[in-house]
């Protein structure tokens, strides 16, 4: 193989994994802002959680492959994106009702909230 069909090799591959890694990132980023979204939905306005699970739970499993992807992949994007992977992760087991805790953005959000309206 030449030297130069071997390098338009690689420079396609490196093009495909960096085109499924931006795709990859532009779906976390819709993710956690929808996640961000409904969860405060539920803690301010009231939002019936029963009628956000379905959703929920589909980008929580959404959001683990996601995780998952670029874990296995590209692990040095996922540590760059751990803390939106745990935010959204966090936001929407709260829609879930898993567990009592809530993200730390969630919390500011609610405590701005609170100041704001006393």
């Amino acid at each position: 193989m030449s030297h130069q069909k071997h390098s338009r090799q690689n420079a396609c591959r490196k093009t495909g994994k960096e085109s499924a890694v931006k795709k990859l990132i532009l779906e976390l980023d819709k993710i956690n802002q929808k996640s961000f979204d409904m969860a405060y939905s539920v803690a301010m306005k009231g939002q019936n959680r029963a009628l956000l699970i379905p959703e929920a739970q589909a980008l929580l499993d959404r959001l683990k492959l996601i995780a998952k992807d670029l874990r296995t992949h590209i692990p040095e994007t996922k540590g760059n994106r751990s803390e939106q992977i745990s935010e959204s992760l966090l936001d929407l087991k709260y829609v879930l009702g898993m567990g009592k805790g809530m993200s730390l953005r969630l919390h500011q959000a609610l405590k701005a909230e609170k100041l704001w309206n006393e």
